[in-house]
């Protein structure tokens, strides 16, 4: 299982928010849409780390 380091995750939100500012509003969407699921996804594995 990969754990995402914090510094990861800023570096990430800081390239989605340029992503949003360079293009229109669909693809921002899309990149929405990308941000939630891999935050569901970071916290479904951080949920099962807990678990074990």
């Amino acid at each position: 299982m990969k754990i995402v380091p914090f510094s990861t995750t800023l570096q990430f939100q800081q390239e989605s928010q340029r992503a949003v500012r360079n293009t229109g509003f669909a693809e921002s969407a899309v990149w929405a849409v990308f941000a939630t699921s891999s935050v569901i996804s970071m916290l479904f594995s951080l949920s099962q780390i807990a678990l074990h």
